[in-house]
């Protein structure tokens, strides 16, 4: 890994904050629009480290058809 692309610990703290933040967004809205979300479902959007995956699947909730439209499980 190039020394230009090395984050620092404070970035990488914000990433996850960020990360965290996201999929707790993401599962609301899932809650919100299909009710009880099951465990299998969180544990694999906890499991998501891309935040622009997370924030595609969080635009997506809101015009999906069912939780297995969003191939989450």
């Amino acid at each position: 890994m190039s020394l230009l692309y090395r984050l620092s610990w404070a970035d990488k703290m914000m990433m996850e904050g960020e990360r965290r933040g996201i999929r707790g967004v993401l599962c609301d809205q899932l809650e919100e629009r299909f009710g009880p979300v099951p465990e299998e479902i969180r544990s694999r959007i906890q499991s998501i480290e891309s935040v622009d995956r997370l924030k595609r699947l969080a635009r997506k909730v809101p015009t999906a058809k069912s939780l297995k439209s969003l191939r989450l499980g």
